[in-house]
């Protein structure tokens, strides 16, 4: 995937443009829509559901550019990123079914389906303890996470709670590539840049985003950096404790009246870094130990 003759980071993030730019092109264009047609009130739960369906189509992108067996074996996952095109699309399913149901139910059904997708390649190759405790502790701490980050039915996620997603993506990118597996930093870079689309693409107009869907694909992304990409329980606790703080923080901050969006951005964005650091330095100590990557 590197090139020579461009910089190793930008032709390390290259691919993460492709899902960026159609995410945000089908968003403009739907905003465009509701502009040119005022008339035709889309109900919200609807137009929730229209940028639900634009984000998994960047996410599904994202793999048939790096990962494209993950595609060819969508139905028959092989490997483990095999799995996370099949978890999304029936994350989304499942909550276009479940859309009277309390968000719980949706929800506990994802997290039981993608254990069974993660364990799947575990179990044709060993025992049912190798590996299962971590993906289970993993996907299991990102299922109650998930509760943290609240999506109303009408507006979806609060920009606010995009960011500490954005921001955990970005740096799993960046851990997994250090620590050796440049596939599984790439495809967290496109799941990073599909979040970043609603949060560069905000206002009054917005098109509303549950971010439930790329929010599964980082879950599943760092049950495989942790079990196949070696990446190191102190790492892997940072993007955890950021997404707590994260979410948390934007609780708490969003209700503060005095304080401009920029501002609670902010806040918002030094509560999710501050875990991060402590994972950059582990990281960065590791590649320089390992050699610099040589």
């Amino acid at each position: 995937m590197m090139s020579l003759s461009m910089p190793p980071a930008l032709a390390f993030l290259l691919p993460a443009t492709g899902p960026f730019i159609v995410v945000l092109c089908l968003t403009v264009l739907v905003r465009f829509l509701a502009w040119k047609h005022p008339q035709k009130t889309v109900p919200p739960s609807r137009l929730l559901r229209i940028g639900d369906a634009i984000a998994l189509s960047g996410l599904l992108l994202d793999f048939g550019i790096l990962d494209p067996d993950a595609l060819h074996h969508f139905l028959t996952p092989d490997r483990p990123l095999d799995s996370v095109p099949l978890l999304v699309s029936v994350v989304f399913l499942f909550r276009l079914l479940f859309v009277r149901l309390p968000p719980v139910l949706p929800e506990t059904t994802a997290l039981f389906f993608g254990l069974w997708l993660l364990l799947s390649p575990v179990l044709k190759q060993t025992t049912l303890r190798e590996g299962a405790f971590e993906t289970v502790t993993v996907l299991g701490l990102w299922g109650f996470l998930r509760l943290l980050f609240p999506v109303d039915p009408k507006t979806g996620l609060d920009n606010l709670f995009l960011v500490p997603l954005f921001l955990a993506s970005s740096a799993l990118s960046a851990f997994s590539a250090l620590s050796g597996s440049l596939l599984v930093g790439q495809i967290a870079a496109g799941v990073a840049a599909v979040m970043a689309v609603p949060l560069l693409a905000g206002g009054n107009h917005r098109i509303p985003c549950s971010g439930i869907e790329a929010g599964w694909a980082l879950g599943a992304l760092l049950v495989i950096a942790r079990q196949y990409a070696d990446l190191s329980p102190l790492v892997t606790g940072s993007l955890v404790l950021s997404l707590i703080l994260g979410a948390a923080g934007a609780r708490r901050i969003r209700t503060i009246p005095t304080l401009s969006s920029w501002k609670k951005t902010v806040l918002v964005s030094g509560l999710a870094l501050l875990p991060l650091l402590a994972g950059a330095v582990r990281t960065i100590l590791s590649f320089s130990a390992d050699g610099g990557g040589d």
